[in-house]
């Protein structure tokens, strides 16, 4: 099941280096929101396509090859990174020893999110498992990639919103905000029933978290060093 992606190191150093640091925000946002619309657009295309082609993978996974292509050779020829100073060798303690004193903490506070987070795509499994016994299997399928569906929207949607907030507010405490969310859907996956309006919540916290998380986390470290 396709999906949102994480930021890479290296697209956020291309993006960084292409916009001012005024616009980060809204920079990651739209690069969080367009990859996010792509976790929407592709498989439904590639639904349309397979009933098209009446099954034929071999053919589907050809066409595949044309946007892959064309990523490719857009990047080639219209991307060009800043020229960087090299960097001496320092071993990662040796690295870590010379990071501001506020940014280890934050390091702690982002690790600490990490440790207790999740492929989002588990949320499918939940939602499978929770309806197959009053709507069946297949009927709980389908509604579970709905709803999947629905967190990528949301996910898209407040990508941008949380970039230009990120860039007029604290980004801090947007990075809180997303952090406390997750909590809240945490919360709501362990003490209510998982019928299908709980699941609903879920999947709506969880598609608004990420994109507040992943739009100002970035920023929010930036701010720290």
């Amino acid at each position: 099941m396709a999906g949102p992606r994480s930021p890479d190191t290296s697209s956020q150093n291309l993006l960084a280096a292409a916009v001012t640091p005024e616009t980060y925000g809204r920079a990651f946002g739209f690069e969080r929101m367009m990859d996010t619309l792509g976790a929407i657009v592709g498989p439904t295309a590639a639904t349309a396509l397979l009933v098209a082609l009446k099954e034929n993978y071999t053919q589907l996974f050809l066409l595949t090859l044309v946007p892959a292509l064309a990523a490719t050779v857009a990047i080639t020829i219209l991307v060009r990174e800043k020229d960087r100073l090299p960097v001496s060798h320092v071993s990662f303690v040796g690295r870590l020893a010379t990071l501001p004193k506020r940014f280890r903490r934050f390091l702690v506070g982002v690790g600490l999110f990490g440790a207790g987070d999740f492929a989002h795509t588990m949320l499918i499994l939940l939602a499978i498992e929770k309806l197959s016994p009053t709507l069946g299997k297949s009927t709980a399928v389908a509604v579970a990639i709905s709803l999947y569906v629905l967190h990528n929207i949301l996910y898209a949607a407040f990508a941008f919103l949380a970039g230009v907030l990120a860039d007029r507010s604290d980004k801090h405490r947007l990075l809180a905000i997303g952090y406390g969310l997750a909590a809240l859907m945490a919360v709501v996956i362990i003490f209510l029933p998982m019928n299908s309006p709980a699941l609903v919540i879920v999947f709506v916290l969880a598609g608004i978290y990420v994109a507040a998380e992943e739009a100002a986390g970035g920023l929010a470290g930036r701010g720290t060093r």
